[in-house]
């Protein structure tokens, strides 16, 4: 979710009752900053550590944990949905070299599939504190351990429905079973 959607979310009505979010901590603070927006709480679900992934046969693929600052002098492929976050959260630790930015996710996911040159971000799909390889591309974990919560914002004065909050608890039971934390 892009900051000035939360900024809308939290001037107005939600059309539902919450809304799911991917929050990052990296350095001196989160971005965006929940606190900025004192009616909406956000509860997150899960917690994981991220890393960049690296296709098979680039020249970094044989390290285990990498630099963010060494990361940033290779082509870096972003959906432009989550442009205004990673690229904010890349530029607190040094200019890019190139970003490349895609609209739609077939086409992104393709590229990451198909392109020996193109690195990407993504959340450690599971507690493992080791690289992970998938899908011939290789999970690095950065040194800079940045982590993300992935949970649900809602407004404050508005409590959640108990239908809400069931299927909320299901969300939750999932993420965990399926991805795990990095952190408890």
């Amino acid at each position: 979710m892009k900051a000035e959607e939360i900024r809308k979310m939290s001037d107005e009505e939600l059309p539902n009752e919450f809304a799911f979010l991917t929050q990052f901590r990296y350095v001196d603070g989160t971005l965006p900053k929940m606190g900025e927006y004192p009616n909406l709480t956000f509860e997150p679900l899960i917690t994981g550590r991220y890393c960049v992934s690296v296709p098979e046969g680039h020249e970094i693929y044989r390290y285990s944990s990498i630099s963010l600052s060494t990361v940033l002098k290779y082509p870096i492929l972003i959906l432009s949905g989550t442009e205004d976050i990673i690229g904010a959260m890349l530029s607190a630790y040094g200019t890019p070299r190139k970003i490349t930015l895609i609209d739609d996710y077939a086409v992104f996911n393709q590229m990451i599939q198909e392109s020996n040159t193109y690195l990407t971000l993504n959340r450690m799909s599971s507690s493992f504190e080791t690289s992970l390889t998938v899908n011939r591309r290789k999970n690095i974990l950065l040194k800079e351990e940045i982590h993300t919560d992935f949970g649900v914002v809602y407004h404050n004065d508005r409590p959640l429905s108990p239908v809400t909050v069931e299927f909320l608890d299901a969300v939750r039971r999932y993420c965990m079973k399926h991805y795990g934390t990095a952190e408890q």
